[in-house]
């Protein structure tokens, strides 16, 4: 399922996956039929970059220019760009509550989790080199 079409996500954990650090994926995507895709026994770790990836490209929807630099700003300084362009936009919609600031981005709440207490920090640099990724190649 292309990353761009999907609309909600969500990561259970049962005892035995608490336990082990693995868990149940699941993506849904717009449509009239509603896709869904599971993947089970999917580590913590690969969950969260999910999340990152999704809260990316909300972003960089909300500043086209910053996606725009993806392919042209040195890797090194990208980070910054997006750091300097993104801070400040807060992202509330279909569930989600993503909040850019200067020290990172918080992801407060998602439609299958809801509120989260503490909140979800990413870094800069995996924003950037996540929007950087989801940039379509060509000449």
């Amino acid at each position: 399922m292309p990353l761009a079409k999907v609309t909600d996500m969500s990561f259970q954990r049962f005892t035995m996956g608490r336990i082990l650090g693995y868990g149940e994926f699941i993506l849904e995507s717009a449509g009239q039929g509603q896709a869904l895709n599971r993947v089970d026994r999917l580590s913590y770790g690969r969950a969260r970059l999910s999340i990152c990836a999704i809260a990316a490209r909300r972003l960089a929807a909300v500043r086209p220019v910053v996606a725009a630099l993806a392919g042209i700003a040195a890797p090194d300084a990208f980070w910054e760009l997006c750091r300097d362009e993104l801070s400040g936009v807060d992202v509330a919609a279909g569930g989600w509550d993503i909040r850019a600031r200067w020290f990172g981005v918080v992801i407060c709440a998602t439609p299958r989790l809801g509120e989260l207490g503490r909140g979800v920090t990413i870094p800069w640099h995996v924003i950037a080199a996540l929007i950087t990724a989801q940039q379509p190649r060509g000449c």
